[in-house]
């Protein structure tokens, strides 16, 4: 596993793919700050554009879209109480007194950290539970995967008022029309 480690990080730290990882993060710290906008849309404006690259920049590059755009939602959200993303919703209401009081940059650089520790965090959960979890999807068989909605339809109530008897026959429809 270390070994499939090292070779990654050599590879993403080459300077061709460095410069699309800094690329991207320019590109999601741009559209972070605009309101409306956000890493998602950004990303799905720019598949197009990695048709043409390398699988490696690409996915580089929009994993660094998305990056950046989740800090660049906090800038709005600490500066003017605008939340450039709704997950920066949250840094309002610490961030945007905390530059009232004339600690903006304290607060900037506490929400760059909390980013960079929550990144780190995720690739190291990814990188430990991908392994688990894809031997655990793969295990599944027909027979399993036709249980699982089984299972759940019970649970699924229409919002209407209507008997029970009628969510079971249309859970039982759906069953035999997999």
């Amino acid at each position: 596993m270390v070994d499939n480690l090292i070779l990654g990080l050599t590879a993403a730290l080459q300077l061709k793919q460095f410069m699309f990882m800094v690329l991207g993060t320019v590109i999601g710290l741009w559209v972070g700050v605009l309101p409306g906008l956000g890493g998602p849309v950004a990303m799905a404006i720019l598949i197009p554009f990695t048709f043409s690259m390398d699988p490696l920049s690409a996915l580089l590059m929009l994993a660094s879209i998305s990056v950046g755009a989740a800090f660049g939602g906090s800038v709005t959200s600490i500066l003017l109480n605008i939340p450039g993303e709704a997950s920066s919703a949250a840094t309002a209401y610490d961030g945007y007194p905390m530059a009232q009081r004339g600690k903006a940059k304290v607060a900037m650089g506490l929400s760059a950290g909390a980013s960079m520790a929550a990144a780190i965090a995720g690739v190291l959960i990814l990188m430990f539970a991908s392994g688990p979890v894809a031997k655990a999807a793969l295990a599944f068989s027909r027979r399993n995967i036709l249980r699982s909605p089984s299972w759940v339809s019970p649970w699924c109530r229409s919002p209407r008022w209507d008997p029970p008897s009628r969510d079971w026959r249309w859970g039982r429809w759906g069953l035999r029309s997999a």
